[in-house]
């Protein structure tokens, strides 16, 4: 929690003194980075700022609090296109949390705001949130009481990208994050993912 707030001016630095700020308070594309990194910067990255990403997973999850997370990695992604054209982003990440917990969380974004996208800030239209699908029971943040297993995992991605309709504009999946972070067989439906963009 902050307990002061600055301005700058012109003449320098002011120090007003303040009662704290809840971060709900604090737009997020304004609030300090969580500075979470990937640990394994090598494993292959899409090209979007990874920490507007991470303060999604550990602030708007719902889940858990920001001093409850461990570890936060990017596990694969993709971007897609439809004949709309709407541009969707999907991201997978899993978390380490105290207490022996792990979450997986998927997000979204709309890059570029489709034509029936109307009013709201540039951040709320483009901004990353929680992948929501209204038509179907599933949840983009999923809590277990310890490191997933290959059902869990699978389970939850179960709806995981499937191509009809779309065009698929990049996509990775960082298997040395995956193996050093879960330690699992790779699922098939994101193990295809670096074979697809190698062709």
């Amino acid at each position: 929690m902050r307990k002061s707030t600055v301005f700058a001016s012109l003449l320098g630095i002011v120090l007003i003194a303040g009662p704290p700020l809840s971060s709900a308070a604090v737009p997020l594309a304004m609030r300090p980075p969580v500075e979470f990194v990937p640990s394994l910067p090598k494993d292959t990255l899409p090209p979007w700022t990874y920490d507007d990403m991470t303060r999604v997973v550990v602030e708007l999850s719902g889940s858990w609090s920001r001093r409850e997370v461990l570890a936060v990695e990017l596990l694969a992604w993709y971007a897609v296109v439809d004949d709309r054209p709407l541009y969707v982003n999907v991201a997978l990440f899993v978390v380490r949390l105290s207490g022996g917990r792990w979450a997986l969380v998927q997000l979204a974004q709309n890059p570029i705001p489709g034509p029936f996208v109307a009013g709201g800030s540039s951040q709320l239209r483009t901004g990353w949130s929680p992948y929501l699908i209204f038509d179907v029971d599933w949840n983009p943040v999923a809590v277990f009481k310890g490191k997933p297993s290959t059902l869990e995992v699978d389970a939850f991605l179960r709806f995981w990208f499937e191509q009809g309709g779309w065009q698929v504009l990049s996509q990775g999946f960082r298997t040395q994050t995956w193996q050093a972070f879960l330690g699992l067989p790779a699922p098939p439906k994101l193990a295809r993912l670096n074979v697809d963009r190698a062709k």
